[in-house]
C-alpha cells in the first residue's frame, strides 16, 4: 500500500482495532523518518516520529491527538528529520540536551 499524506479527517476517523496500529504520513523522502499516528486499542491517538538508525527502528513521542494538531506534529518532525540527514540520532541528541538542562 502506498503511503499518502495524512489528513485531520483520517486521524479523526481512525477507529480502535483489536491491536494497535499506525497511520503514516508520507513526505516522499527516503531516509528522513516519518510522522506516524499510533492508534491504541482504546482509540487514543498519539503522534510519533518513526525512523531507523543502524538498522533499528526508533520512535520519539511527539504528543497526543487532538491536543497536538497534525500541523504542529509535522513542524516538530522537521528538525528531527534534519538530524537524521546529518547522520545524527535524534533520540540520543534529545537525551544529551535534556542532560545539559538538568
Amino acid at each position: 500500500m502506498a503511503s499518502a499524506t495524512l489528513t485531520e479527517r483520517e486521524i479523526k476517523g481512525a477507529k480502535p482495532k483489536a491491536s494497535k496500529y499506525e497511520l503514516t504520513d508520507s513526505t516522499r523522502e527516503r531516509g528522513a523518518g516519518r510522522l506516524v499516528v499510533r492508534v491504541s486499542t482504546t482509540g487514543s491517538k498519539e503522534f510519533a516520529f518513526k525512523y531507523q538508525i543502524d538498522g533499528k527502528r526508533q520512535y520519539i513521542a511527539l504528543g497526543r491527538y487532538p491536543s497536538l494538531s497534525l500541523t504542529e506534529a509535522r513542524d516538530k518532525t522537521k528538525p528531527l528529520a534534519g538530524m537524521i540527514k546529518e547522520g545524527i540520532d535524534p533520540k540520543a541528541e534529545l537525551a544529551k540536551e535534556k542532560a545539559r538542562r538538568c
